[in-house]
């Protein structure tokens, strides 16, 4: 695998000026705790809070940079940053609880951390960009059998004219992104629901306070890091069949590319859906439901 260095370099310097900026402090940890619903917290509580952000964000340099690894250089920065603050969001959910332990009274379920309709979208947006990878793999394996009745030395000729190379159109034609994405949308998927079920069914922390606080944001940023990383995918799926369509073939061109032309202007409105997403969804609720609790 070619490696860009350049990139990495870029990469690198981006997840420790990111650390850097979100460094936790007590006095953050407090405005943290408040803005998730805790009303005027200790400062036992603000340490609890800087411990939570402190675990996710030293993640961000290294996994940035790890993720770095695995990119040409093109248009990929939004797509790996989302990918690497959903691995933070995991790593962390996956911390063991230290410390003296609460039991709620109440019976909780994911429908009290994150909204109900943010995890329908993300479904939703997640089987949209399988339909849309799956119409990219029909119509790169259409464009392969074309292809191949070429020599792969020749020239790409339509109309009588020297389009490009044929060993160019076939570079197009065996771009595997379809099943990037396919797989990255399983993975994705089951990354976000098990961080909401972690948040479920974790051991609570003794503060109940703070544990609802931090059991509820762990939620609703993976589900608004889903919701991100699937309209990314849909769009990255959509991008091979662009590149499909924008070959002049020599013979006239399948339902497939002619008929999904007007996926083009989904672009637009799944970037708008990732950045919406991320702010409606991974950001705390005006309030915080009161849980009860007994000690254990």
């Amino acid at each position: 695998m070619h490696v860009n260095w350049t990139t990495v370099a870029i990469y690198a310097v981006v997840g420790t000026v990111l650390l850097v900026v979100l460094w936790p402090t007590v006095t953050s940890g407090r405005r943290f705790l408040r803005r998730w619903g805790v009303k005027d917290p200790t400062d036992e509580q603000s340490l609890l809070g800087r411990k939570y952000l402190l675990d996710r964000r030293l993640l961000y340099p290294p996994l940035l940079l790890a993720t770095s690894f695995v990119t040409d250089g093109d248009n990929n920065f939004w797509p790996l940053l989302v990918l690497a603050l959903l691995l933070a969001e995991i790593i962390g959910a996956f911390r063991p609880v230290r410390g003296p332990r609460a039991a709620s009274l109440t019976r909780r379920t994911w429908s009290d951390l994150v909204q109900r309709w943010a995890v329908v979208l993300m479904l939703a947006l997640a089987v949209l960009a399988v339909v849309v990878a799956v119409f990219g793999w029909i119509a790169a394996a259409w464009g392969q059998r074309v292809v191949s009745r070429y020599p792969a030395g020749g020239n790409w000729v339509t109309d009588g004219n020297v389009i490009t190379q044929v060993a160019d159109v076939q570079a197009k034609v065996s771009d595997s992104r379809w099943l990037f994405v396919l797989v990255s949308v399983v993975l994705a998927t089951a990354a976000v629901l098990g961080v909401v079920w972690l948040a479920v069914r974790r051991g609570a922390i003794a503060d109940l306070q703070v544990d609802a606080a931090l059991r509820t944001r762990s939620a609703r940023v993976a589900v608004g890091i889903g919701i991100a990383w699937m309209a990314s995918s849909v769009v990255e799926a959509n991008w091979l069949l662009e590149s499909l369509r924008g070959i002049r073939w020599p013979e006239p061109e399948p339902w497939l590319l002619a008929g999904t032309g007007g996926l083009t202007r989904l672009t637009l409105p799944m970037w708008m859906i990732a950045v919406g997403g991320w702010i409606w969804v991974a950001n705390p609720a005006n309030r915080m439901p009161y849980v009860q609790s007994t000690q254990r």
